[in-house]
């Protein structure tokens, strides 16, 4: 079993008993009426990975993994950030092949690894992911570059 998931087996009450899923941590499943097929739904995702509906029912925000594609999404505008990045040849309504075959054709995943925004946020995730003793050494590094300025201002 990989790590971050658990496995879930349907029990004999609902009638379905050999289905096993994987799904990952923060997801429950839950049997519907009528006998309709399992839906997965939040169960304590932290707020910004819930999305609603207008219907206010939570709706899971898909989270995309690089390189390994990403599926096709409605997604407000206003969460949106333009980028000059962008397809030169792209036909009108291509398809999910097209578009994938034209990104890789163009490198935008590498240009975007180069990019200043991809690496602030390659550099907030990292901020985010430190421990206790990270932080700590980054503290004893900052107080030794100060002092390095302090003297060399001193001299000067």
């Amino acid at each position: 079993m990989a790590s971050g998931t658990y496995d879930i087996q349907a029990s004999n009450d609902v009638g379905f008993s050999k289905n096993v899923a994987l799904f990952p941590l923060g997801v429950k499943l839950q049997a519907l009426h009528r006998g309709w097929a399992r839906r997965p739904q939040i169960w304590h995702l932290p707020r910004k990975g819930r999305r609603h509906r207008r219907d206010n029912r939570p709706q899971l925000r898909y989270y995309r993994r690089r390189r390994k594609g990403c599926s096709r999404q409605f997604y407000p505008f206003k969460h949106l950030t333009l980028t000059p990045l962008k397809l030169s040849s792209l036909p009108r309504g291509a398809g999910t092949k097209k578009v994938r075959k034209e990104v890789e054709e163009e490198a935008i995943i590498d240009k975007w690894d180069k990019s200043s925004l991809a690496q602030k946020r390659v550099a907030v995730q990292k901020r985010r992911t430190l421990t206790d003793f990270g932080r700590f050494s980054i503290m004893l590094a900052k107080k030794q570059q100060r002092d390095l300025v302090r003297k060399g201002v001193a001299k000067a």
